[in-house]
C-alpha cells in the first residue's frame, strides 16, 4: 500500500496489483466506470528516497512520472521492492476487461425504455 501525500496524483492509498503480469499502480475509485484508476509502468520513470524511517521500515519517497508529473509518497519496503519493478519495466497498463456480457446492457436498457414508455402511454 502506497499513502500519496502530494503531487499530481492527489492524495490517498495507492496498492499494487498484478494484472497479467504486469505490475501496476490502481487507485480504487468507487464511481468510475472501471473500478479504479491505473497507472502502468510506462509512465513511472523513477523514483527518490526522501527520508527514511528505520523503526517503522517506512520511506517517504518522490515518485517521478512522465509528462513532468510527480508525487510524494510513504512507501514500505516491501512495496519498494514492486515499485522498482515497474521503473525497470516499461509495458503499458493492461486494458479494463468488460465484466458483465453486452445482452445484461442491452436487457438492462431494454427495460428502462419500456417504462419509459409506459409514462408516456
Amino acid at each position: 500500500m502506497i499513502e500519496v501525500v502530494s503531487g499530481h496524483l492527489g492524495s490517498g492509498n495507492w496498492c499494487f496489483k498484478s494484472i497479467d503480469g504486469i505490475t501496476v499502480l490502481a487507485h480504487m475509485q468507487p464511481f468510475n466506470r472501471h473500478n479504479e484508476f491505473r497507472i502502468g509502468p510506462d509512465q513511472v520513470l523513477n523514483y527518490e528516497i526522501e527520508e527514511s524511517q528505520n523503526k517503522k521500515k517506512h520511506s517517504k519517497i518522490r515518485i517521478n512520472l512522465t509528462g513532468d508529473r510527480y508525487c510524494r509518497a510513504w512507501v514500505s519496503s516491501d512495496d519498494l521492492n514492486m515499485l522498482g519493478q515497474m521503473v525497470d519495466s516499461q509495458q503499458p497498463a493492461p486494458e479494463f476487461k468488460r465484466e458483465n456480457k453486452i445482452w445484461v446492457s442491452g436487457l438492462i436498457a431494454f427495460l428502462i425504455a419500456c417504462v419509459v414508455f409506459e409514462f408516456v402511454k
